[in-house]
């Protein structure tokens, strides 16, 4: 097995993996407002693998850590008291899983599903200020970028 194809199947079973992640760590803080540790854990696993991979195939590997960047405003809102440690926690391993590029995709999704969902609650003559939790709204972004990525990469 040559390293293209290393890392075209390890793409498959690592994005699959990461999805069903984003899929427990969405319902978790959909229903009781906390990201579990050990799925941004796992998941954390997964880029640093994912990472390894990439420079063992002679891939620009480097994109992938520079990821993490993506979740540099998450930290200082965090830092702020605006916004949850497990959100940021979960855009810095989304971060550095997705790589540099479709993490900046992946954030630019975000921004048309909270705009849609701040129109939704506006229509319902809710208020904005509510809380919103953010781990749904970050899986899904995230999950369709490493579709995406699955789909346009073959």
């Amino acid at each position: 097995m040559n390293t293209e194809m290393i890392y075209t199947v390890w793409g498959v079973l690592a994005g699959a993996l990461f999805i069903c992640l984003l899929a427990w760590v969405s319902i978790t803080d959909a229903t009781k407002r906390i990201i579990p540790n050990w799925a941004v854990l796992i998941m954390l696993i997964i880029g640093i693998l994912n990472t390894v991979i990439a420079a063992i195939s002679s891939l620009a590997w480097w994109w992938y850590p520079a990821g993490i960047m993506i979740a540099l405003p998450f930290l200082l809102l965090w830092l702020r008291g605006k916004m949850g440690a497990g959100d940021t926690k979960l855009m810095l391993v989304c971060g550095l899983f997705l790589g540099l590029q479709a993490s900046l995709l992946m954030a630019g999704l975000m921004l048309v599903i909270l705009l849609i969902i701040a129109a939704y609650l506006y229509a319902k003559q809710m208020s904005l200020k509510m809380q919103v939790p953010l781990g749904p709204v970050i899986a899904l972004a995230c999950s369709c970028m490493v579709v995406a990525s699955m789909v346009f990469s073959t």
